[in-house]
């Protein structure tokens, strides 16, 4: 697997700039010193996330390992929309083990920076008293995180409450939070769980004809107006919101107002810390009325300017109270509903808007008294009705700056770690069905933010993983020169030998009765892949392949039984029956990992079990992809000019001189799954004797960490040193 030093020589390097926190506050709530003018905001607010980070190391534990026990209240609210009822509860709310909801916190009057205007909706339109239990004693002008879910889709839900509540080592969990239930079936599991809930109106998508909404276009269409209403309803009653898509993972707060941190007790009784706001307050966003995440992937470009040729994303956005921003959500909502494409969705619609009388120049701002820079430019959109910004790349991840880039691997100019992000959107992302989000939730766990596996996810069963360094073949360095067709051809060679690697992996595990994890899921170029990027993983999860995520060896989660009962060894090509006999010794060993499964596994004996065998390793493992060719074309003359492949051109088919050629990806490797008739050609004729074949044991101490989440113990390896040891230790 790449390191964070092989990345630095395949992305290029941003230069960040962000915002400094104004003040800073230590463990007893004392101000602790103020940024100076002089200090870069890069800086000051990347050295601001290492402290909030240290701090809560220092503070101890697991997150919400002494928070105060769940409140909540029976009385009803009531909204434009239907209020759910908490019935009154016992008890105390320990840190969740995994698979398990948080129960909420009590949640006290937080004063925040609640504008005139807020207070002015609230004071109209019933303020907090409006909203379900615990929720209905906040001060208006509070910031709200707001997601919303049907039953079918309800893990994502529960599972961005738990990152809210307890995400990720934070002390100060976010307990502000609502989810929007788009049936009964939702309603009822924010009950059980806890969550403060609103019903939306939803009868029209009553009958869609998906699970996943985002396979029927015309149900998400009319379930994205409804959202839209669903935070207008919020809005209109004076506090701000955080809008959310369920699959967006929150890895810390971003402090959107002051607010105190509960008490540790013990040694750490008065170890408690207010936070500031780091960037939406910071000085001249208060003056933006929304901000919003982007699609863009250039860190470097979002830090000097936005990207504002890029699309907004409205998975993700930051909405104030404000009387502008619900004349907006009035206009988005209606956009939605009355243009007739399907695709005019509720990001489209959004997109459409803002672009009306956009002109690229930067609003300016008031002159801040305490002489502080700009954090960010704010435009005026919507035909100058509304000031918009960007929330900035480098803390809002996408799909692509996160598991591709890794940019959160990168070490700072100091040599420090780079500090982890406020959220995490799950977007350049594939593997999802009409039954269910498949990619979206394997991109979660191999960042170790899906947090509502059950505790037998990590405690039960039998595995079999392969190396990393048997997974992939020896790192290559490519020069900048390199041609797509060089590159294709280094990436085909990894992929040819990671399908036969994958291949004969899940006839071994298949053969022992264990579930496959690890390495055989990653590759080296260009990029340390996800598992949507190189595996047909709908075919894995539907046709009921067991299988773990690459980092599952290495979770914290995982339980100490299996972490002492782990084996490594060196075995040569091995029917289903053979491979039984060889490995009795170890039937009891929580973990096989092989050296390497290369060209290892001969076919069953059982005819039947060998068909099988095909059927399924045809489906998950053949992926089809395809490299364009621009610098194919005829002196790589693409553009206007005469004789020149158009920009934008098709890719692989088309007219002729009116598209780009393509590398396709090798073919994959056969499948011979009996062992008796169609024995592959690296596999030795069988033994007439039945001797069993020899097998070297080796016990595994240094397996490294895969996660791409920034907090994994051995993120920051260099995993070619690793690749290059002349043997591993034994004990």
């Amino acid at each position: 697997m790449p390191s964070a030093a092989r990345l630095s020589t395949v992305l290029a390097a941003g230069v960040f700039f962000l915002v400094a926190m104004n003040v800073l506050f230590d463990a007893r709530g004392e101000t602790h010193r103020q940024v100076a003018v002089s200090e870069r905001p890069t800086e000051a607010l990347t050295r601001i996330r290492r402290e909030q980070s240290a701090m809560q190391r220092a503070l101890g534990g697991a997150p919400g390992a002494s928070d105060p026990p769940a409140q909540r209240s029976s009385a009803a609210a009531q909204l434009p929309v239907t209020a759910v009822q908490h019935p009154a509860t016992p008890a105390a709310a320990p840190r969740p083990q995994a698979g398990i909801v948080a129960q909420p916190q009590p949640v006290k009057p937080v004063p925040g920076p609640a504008s005139d205007e807020a207070k002015a909706l609230a004071a109209a339109n019933g303020g907090a008293s409006k909203l379900p239990p615990p929720l209905d004693k906040l001060e208006p002008g509070t910031d709200i995180f707001v997601s919303f879910s049907s039953a079918s889709m309800s893990p994502f839900a529960l599972n961005w409450v738990a990152n809210l509540r307890h995400a990720r080592g934070e002390r100060a969990g976010i307990h502000e939070l609502m989810v929007g239930a788009l049936d009964e079936g939702m309603t009822k599991i924010c009950e059980e769980h806890g969550i403060p809930t609103l019903s939306i109106e939803a009868n029209s998508i009553k009958n869609r004809g998906a699970a996943n909404l985002r396979f029927d276009y015309s149900a998400y269409k009319r379930m994205a107006a409804m959202k839209v209403q669903f935070y207008s309803n919020i809005l209109r009653l004076g506090f701000n919101v955080w809008a959310c898509d369920a699959d967006t993972a929150w890895m810390a707060h971003p402090a959107p107002s002051a607010r105190e941190a509960p008490c540790g007790g013990g040694a750490q009784r008065h170890s408690c810390r207010r936070e500031q706001a780091p960037f939406v307050n910071e000085y001249p966003m208060q003056y933006v009325d929304i901000l919003t995440t982007t699609d863009c992937i250039d860190v470097e470009g979002d830090t000097k300017g936005g990207c504002w040729h890029v699309d907004h994303n409205t998975g993700l956005v930051y909405m104030r109270a404000r009387q502008g921003v619900l004349d907006f959500t009035a206009a988005w909502k209606q956009k939605i509903e009355t243009t007739r494409d399907v695709m005019i969705r509720d990001q489209a619609a959004l997109n459409l808007l803002m672009r009306e009388g956009f002109r690229s120049k930067e609003w300016e701002p008031p002159p801040d008294p305490q002489g502080r820079t700009k954090a960010r430019p704010i435009y005026k959109a919507w035909n100058d009705r509304l000031k918009i910004a960007r929330l900035p790349l480098r803390y809002f991840a996408n799909g692509h700056t996160f598991f591709v880039q890794r940019m959160y691997a990168r070490k700072e100019a100091d040599g420090s770690d780079h500090p982890p992000p406020f959220a995490l959107h799950m977007t350049y992302q594939y593997g999802d069905s009409s039954k269910f989000a498949y990619g979206k939730r394997q991109r979660m766990r191999e960042a170790r933010v899906w947090w509502v596996d059950p505790p037998s996810y990590f405690s039960e069963g039998r595995y079999l993983a392969v190396a990393p360094e048997g997974a992939a073949l020896p790192i290559d360095t490519l020069p900048n020169s390199v041609t797509t067709a060089e590159a294709a051809g280094r990436f085909n060679k990894e992929d040819s030998h990671l399908r036969e690697t994958l291949r004969d992996a899940l006839g071994l595990a298949t053969a022992l009765n264990r579930t496959l994890v690890g390495g055989a899921f990653g590759m080296t170029l260009p990029f340390d892949c996800p598992a949507d990027h190189i595996l047909p993983l709908v075919g894995w999860f539907e046709q009921g392949v067991a299988f773990r995520e690459p980092g599952f060896l290495t979770d914290p989660r995982l339980s100490p039984d299996i972490k002492s009962s782990w084996v490594r060894v060196d075995a040569p090509p091995m029917s289903a029956s053979q491979a039984r006999d060889a490995l009795r010794p170890y039937e009891h060993v929580r973990v096989l990992e092989f050296k390497s499964t290369f060209r290892k596994f001969c076919g069953f004996e059982d005819a039947t079990a060998g068909a099988s065998f095909e059927r399924v390793a045809k489906a998950v493992v053949p992926y089809h992809r395809t490299f364009c060719a621009e610098d194919w074309t005829p002196e790589s003359c693409v553009g206007p000019r005469k004789g020149c492949v158009p920009f934008y051109a098709p890719c692989c088919h088309g007219s002729p001189g009116r598209h780009f050629p393509c590398v396709y990806l090798n073919k994959p490797p056969d499948f011979k799954g009996h062992a008796i008739s169609d024995r592959p050609a690296f596999c030795p004729a069988p033994d007439p004797h039945g001797s069993t074949p020899a097998v070297h044991e080796e016990r595994v101490v240094d397996y490294p960490d895969l996660s791409p989440n920034p907090r994994s113990r051995q993120f920051h390896k260099i995993v070619d040193d690793f690749r290059k040891k002349p043997g591993r230790q034994k004990r």
